[in-house]
């Protein structure tokens, strides 16, 4: 539902940050969509979506650990009410800001994603519900509900989109309705949600998990070493009295929060040392600014091909087609392979280089692409390459226990939210190369993620796993 309601948003979104663009360039509240599309007004357009997806993106970085100790503490659905509330709260400012354009400036919506410092956004949303389904499967199965799981997503994909085209011929702001709609019963349907016992042992300042803090932990630490993505036994060491009153010395939630963001980032650095593990954090990084061209696919299309905004709404039913196809064929294979003696880690490894092959050559062909008919097909190979996704969530599961899903999920939305940082910004200039008043953007940024896909699939080579893992 969560997933719905962002899909449902995303391309009214746009528009709505484009007509205010428009009312504010022409000084006219009742311009016609047609008169938005050339080079100032669509290069405006680029550095807002470019630069508020970063400021999006760095509330996830600055809450991403804390949430994730707090979710250890005090269970999972205190986290995914935060993040509803602030996603909620984000999505309305920006509706009042952008409906009055010649009062405030357009500008003025980036302020609006300090409400994501309530809760997260989105991401830290979605790493709460994979851990929730993590902490319960096994890792031989892990991956194939992980596809499941991405299966609701996928469908909201060709589903929303032509919803929101519905509502956008309805008006401007009559999406926003349905969506806002959609959040308030989530929220509704988290808070009625059994409260989880609290992890005895995060809570407990009396034992700590010790990955990695002294030289008593180094065999620990070689046998993670030299895995591949497998964890070591936990250690396991009881506080002395004087270090327990230390702890305590600070009381309430806040104290318990900031021994557990200590445990926490150990965890990550001790992580990172394992080769596979490295490799999906640093893939989870790099597939965000690739993926990041595809967000901006439906100002291209509408700029370059002469769509309106509400028609490049297809972009995403076809992608959303390819996705379910894929995360129905994924997991149905995967059970095979299983039973025929492959490991899970393989299994996922090689999905992992068949997306990538698929997103690099998508994404060239969407570069190349001589009409919007042809970015169609393209989009279908990158809706084939979300492969990728539950296949890196697998191998990451793999490189801890569930007793410390929250770390691994919220570490890998920490990844994902840094990205954004850079993925934003850098894909709105690529976006302005080739742009003039009377030529539309030449679309490097699709170039820029067909290598950066290839790049990634180079990288899975130097990869080895053991076949009996």
């Amino acid at each position: 539902m969560f997933n719905f309601a962002t899909t449902l948003l995303e391309v009214p979104t746009v528009r709505l940050f484009e007509h205010a663009i428009c009312v504010r360039h022409f000084n006219d509240p009742g311009v016609d969509e047609a008169a938005c599309k050339f080079g100032n007004i669509q290069d405006k357009l680029s550095s807002i979506m470019g630069w508020k997806l970063t400021l999006d993106a760095l509330a996830g970085i600055l809450t991403a650990m804390f949430y994730g100790g707090l979710a250890e503490l005090r269970g999972e659905k205190l986290v995914l009410l935060l993040s509803t509330i602030g996603y909620t709260s984000m999505q309305i400012i920006d509706v009042c800001i952008c409906s009055i354009p010649l009062v405030l400036p357009i500008q003025t919506v980036w302020s609006s994603s300090l409400l994501l410092l309530v809760g997260g956004g989105q991401r830290i949303f979605n790493s709460m519900v994979f851990t929730l389904i993590s902490n319960q499967l096994d890792d031989n199965i892990r991956t194939q509900y992980m596809y499941w799981l991405a299966l609701g997503p996928h469908c909201t994909r060709f589903i929303s989109p032509r919803i929101a085209a519905y509502f956008m011929k309805v008006g401007l702001f009559a999406p926003f309705w349905l969506g806002f709609g959609s959040l308030g019963l989530i929220i509704a349907v988290v808070v009625a949600m059994p409260a989880k016992a609290v992890n005895k042992e995060a809570s407990d300042p009396a034992y700590v998990r010790i990955n990695n803090v002294d030289d008593s932990n180094h065999e620990a630490t070689e046998a993670l070493s030299s895995g591949t993505g497998l964890h070591a036994p936990p250690i396991r060491r009881r506080l002395s009295s004087d270090s327990h009153d230390n702890y305590t010395r600070f009381g309430g939630a806040w104290g318990e929060v900031e021994g557990t963001l200590r445990r926490r980032f150990r965890r990550v650095a001790l992580l990172l040392k394992d080769p596979v593990a490295a490799f999906v954090l640093g893939a989870v990084f790099f597939k965000k600014i690739g993926f990041a061209s595809s967000v901006f696919a439906f100002q291209y299309v509408s700029e370059r091909f002469g769509w309106e905004l509400r028609d490049t709404t297809w972009l995403r039913v076809v992608s959303g087609i390819g996705a379910v196809t894929v995360t129905v064929a994924a997991p149905l294979t995967t059970a095979k392979l299983l039973k025929r003696g492959f490991p899970a880690s393989f299994i996922d490894l090689n999905v992992v280089r068949c997306a990538l092959g698929m997103l690099s050559a998508s994404f060239i062909m969407t570069w190349k692409a001589t009409s919007g008919s042809l970015v169609l097909i393209s989009m279908f190979g990158i809706g084939l390459g979300e492969a990728l996704e539950p296949a890196l969530q697998g191998l990451i599961a793999l490189a801890t226990e569930s007793s410390k899903a929250a770390t691994v999920f919220t570490t890998y939305a920490f990844f994902d939210a840094a990205a954004e940082l850079v993925a934003g910004p850098l894909t709105a200039r690529l976006m302005a190369i080739g742009r003039t008043e009377d030529h539309p953007s030449d679309g490097l940024c699709f170039l820029v993620s067909s290598i950066v896909f290839a790049f990634l699939l180079l990288w899975t080579g130097l990869l080895r796993l053991n076949r009996d893992e």
